[in-house]
């Protein structure tokens, strides 16, 4: 980071966008840029040559702050878009601050991760957790409630409880924009029927099997005959009789 004016700005990473941000705009107020960043800036008349070229080097200007105020791993965000700030300020926001609900989960895993270690002054964990905070608060849509914490608050640790099997179930729904507790207990109740024992083949033929041998088994106390039993074979008669009557009688 070469420009001196950079030197107090911590440089944007996966994790500090929520105090990148304000720091950057601060400096690019400072130097009269920001209009150019959010796009509030007029852009000149075409036929105004020396608007045109005072506008571009704004445009210069607040895209070379903007770059150099990256780490390097973030730079390939802005590929392509190098010489545009406000298409370099979107797709940065559209990055880090993509308001989903997996979003949001990964934040308060983060949260309730953050530890101290044995090496380091308990003051240190303050702002640990308010830049964390401030990510998550700005992860948040504007209808955002209580009532909507509680339901994320649950769903995530219904999520955090499954086992490693499920990790892939796990970050597939991660991605979904419109996850819901509601979603996820239908999902849950979906994937419970799915992963039950099904009975092979083999199983139903043994049982038939077995069902074969007992009634090969069986004695007929009328006849002394096996292969059925008093009651099948008085149901036998009694159908016979039935079909005799009625092709005599007509009936």
């Amino acid at each position: 980071m070469s420009d001196s004016t950079l030197s107090n700005i911590t440089p944007l990473s996966d994790h500090n966008f929520s105090s990148w941000k304000p720091e950057i705009s601060a400096l690019l107020r400072a130097k009269g840029l920001w209009r150019i960043v959010n796009g509030t800036a007029p852009s000149p008349k075409a036929d105004d040559v020396d608007k045109v070229a005072a506008y571009q080097e704004k445009q210069d200007k607040a895209a070379g702050l903007l770059a150099l105020s990256l780490s390097s791993a973030q730079r390939i965000h802005i590929q392509g878009i190098e010489d545009d700030p406000a298409k370099i300020w979107k797709k940065l926001e559209d990055v880090h601050m993509e308001k989903i609900a997996g979003s949001r989960f990964n934040a308060y895993d983060e949260l309730f991760s953050v530890r101290l270690s044995d090496s380091e002054a308990p003051t240190t964990l303050i702002p640990k957790v308010d830049e964390i905070i401030k990510r998550i608060q700005g992860l948040r849509p504007s209808d955002f409630s209580v009532e909507k914490l509680d339901k994320e608050l649950a769903t995530m640790t219904l999520l955090k409880a499954l086992p490693d099997s499920y990790n892939h179930l796990v970050s597939t729904l991660l991605m979904q924009k419109d996850l819901s507790l509601d979603m996820l207990h239908s999902v849950l109740k979906r994937e419970e029927i799915n992963r039950k024992p099904r009975a092979s083949p083999s199983s139903d033929g043994s049982a038939l099997k077995a069902t074969a041998i007992a009634k090969s088994s069986t004695k007929c106390h009328f006849c002394d005959y096996t292969n059925h039993t008093t009651a099948e074979l008085l149901n036998q008669g009694v159908d016979r009789l039935g079909r005799t009557l009625r092709q005599t009688t007509g009936v």
